[in-house]
């Protein structure tokens, strides 16, 4: 006899993303990212020894998660100069962007 799942079918993932959307709900990642971003710009303003402290922190969680060191060191660096340069930052939600038009609409001359 086959089991139920426990998990979701695909239908009621499918669902679920939908209905988190039109609520305009952040997924886990997307906090995860801004928290991310926060932490590194935030510790970049505060000096160098809280950058430092704030990417060996991140560095030892990700290698206690079985990570290559070598290789997760670059990837925060990779971040870390990325967010400090203001050459990156999130793409934007566009599903979010068409409402906020509504709202707030664009300043003209």
């Amino acid at each position: 006899m086959r089991r139920k799942s426990k998990g979701r079918t695909k239908e009621q993932q499918k669902a679920y993303r939908e209905e988190q959307k039109r609520l305009k709900r952040p997924s886990r990642d997307d906090v995860a990212r801004v928290a991310l971003r926060w932490l590194i710009v935030s510790a970049f303003q505060r000096g160098p020894r809280f950058l430092d402290a704030a990417e060996e922190a991140i560095l030892f969680e990700l290698t206690e998660f079985g990570f290559d060191p070598a290789q997760a060191a670059g990837a925060i660096e990779d971040l870390v100069e990325k967010y400090t340069r203001g050459r990156w930052n999130f793409q934007r939600k566009h599903h979010l962007l068409v409402d906020r038009e509504e709202i707030i609409p664009p300043v003209t001359s």
